[in-house]
């Protein structure tokens, strides 16, 4: 059984059954991904303070994601064969530019970060109470309270 989808690649009779899957197949599973993927950025972006250097990371590569895959793949024949899937990729280009944007901002100056921004990595980073601690860590065999 293949467990990441790179693997199912590497298996003929799985990659050729699937490329025999009708296209609004792959464009509904597509939505489900895309839909989870904005709901988890939607809470994110309720924590954090929106400034203007936060907008600013946030819509650039959102954009320019979005203008490289409204792009014909002919402005892409130009361009080397290796760098041809990943630059013709519009969220590909979007991930990279966000990467780039944030490394710039944090790169530039450390203490420049908000209090928000802050207050989300106290609250991701474990504490040492509940450390290696797994969910049912306080529970006994018969799954009884201890």
């Amino acid at each position: 059984m293949v467990c990441s989808s790179p693997g199912i690649g590497l298996i003929p009779a799985i990659s050729g059954l699937l490329t025999q899957l009708p296209l609004s197949i792959g464009s509904a599973v597509l939505l489900v991904t895309y839909l989870r993927l904005l709901g988890s950025s939607l809470q994110y972006f309720g924590q954090i303070q929106m400034d203007a250097a936060n907008l600013y990371r946030t819509a650039a590569p959102l954009f320019v994601g979005v203008i490289v895959m409204g792009l014909p793949s002919e402005y892409f024949a130009s361009l080397p064969p290796l760098l041809r899937p990943l630059l013709g990729n519009g969220l590909l280009v979007g991930i990279l530019l966000a990467l780039v944007l944030d490394r710039l901002r944090s790169g530039s100056s450390q203490q420049d970060q908000t209090p928000a921004s802050n207050k989300v990595r106290r609250r991701i980073a474990p504490t040492s109470e509940h450390s290696g601690r797994t969910l049912n860590s306080n529970l006994n065999p018969k799954g009884e309270q201890s």
